[in-house]
């Protein structure tokens, strides 16, 4: 995802163009603080990871969002996230859904 800039603080996926693209990972954009993913937007993706985004507090995938492909979502070490909602169909045929965090050191 080289064309999402990584200081980028709301990000609103419309339409993801595939181009025989099947994975969107997401760990560049340190600065994200709210992830959109819009309508249908992600059908066809097999993979869907948030990773190390200190910054990210809330997540929102609505109706169908993740729906016509994808088998795995992945958030992991996004200490700050607080909020994920999900619209309907939203995972329709997900297999997997991951998410964890290392604890914070005192």
């Amino acid at each position: 995802m080289n064309r999402i800039p990584s200081d980028v603080e709301d990000l609103w996926i419309a339409n993801f163009e595939i181009a025989k693209q099947k994975n969107l990972i997401l760990n560049q954009q340190q600065s994200m603080k709210n992830l959109t993913i819009g309508i249908n937007a992600l059908n066809g993706i097999s993979v869907l990871e948030l990773n190390g985004l200190a910054a990210l507090q809330r997540v929102v995938v609505m109706r169908g969002g993740l729906s016509g492909g994808s088998s795995r979502l992945r958030v992991t070490n996004c200490a700050n996230l607080n909020s994920i909602s999900v619209g309907n169909r939203a995972f329709q045929f997900i297999q997997t859904i991951v998410m964890e965090s290392k604890e914070r050191e005192k």
